[in-house]
C-alpha cells in the first residue's frame, strides 16, 4: 500500500509541476494572482498498485467536498510549490467565484489548452469536469 501512495503521490507532485508550468505561460509574474484548482485528479495507479491510502488522499482530491470547495486541494498544491521554492501565487482564494465562472462558462479540461483561464487577479485551473 505504501507503493501505490509513492506512487500517487509522485503523480500528484508531477501533475502540480505540469499545471504550475502551463500558468507560467499564461502570466508574466505568477505571485501577483490567486488561484483555483477544480476538479479531481482522475489519473489511475497502474494495476500492480494496491490503493488503500495509508498516507492520505491524493493532493488534488483532499477534502475537496467541505466548504468552501476546493479551497484545500488548492492550498495543498500551493504548499508543495512553495516547498520546492517556486515562485508562488497568493494562495486559495475566490472558490465561489471560481466555481461560479466553470459552471457559467464553456472550459476546457486539463491537458487541453484553454484549461487555463486568467479573470482580474484569479488563475482558475479546470483539472477535469467531475466537479
Amino acid at each position: 500500500m505504501y507503493y501505490a501512495d509513492d506512487l500517487r503521490n509522485d503523480m500528484d507532485i508531477n501533475l502540480a509541476n505540469e499545471i504550475y508550468k502551463d500558468i507560467s505561460l499564461e502570466v508574466e509574474n505568477i505571485s501577483d494572482y490567486y488561484i483555483m484548482i477544480i476538479g479531481k485528479n482522475n489519473q489511475q495507479l497502474p494495476a500492480s498498485a494496491l490503493s488503500g491510502e495509508v498516507m492520505g488522499v491524493s493532493l488534488f482530491n483532499f477534502n475537496s467536498e467541505i466548504e468552501p470547495k476546493y479551497f484545500w486541494s488548492t492550498d495543498r498544491i500551493v504548499q508543495i510549490w512553495k516547498i520546492e521554492g517556486k515562485q508562488s501565487v497568493k494562495g486559495a482564494n475566490y472558490a465561489d467565484k471560481a466555481l461560479e465562472y466553470v459552471n457559467n462558462n464553456e472550459m476546457k479540461t486539463y491537458p487541453q489548452k484553454g484549461y487555463i483561464k486568467i479573470i482580474d487577479d484569479l488563475i482558475i485551473v479546470k483539472l477535469s469536469d467531475n466537479i
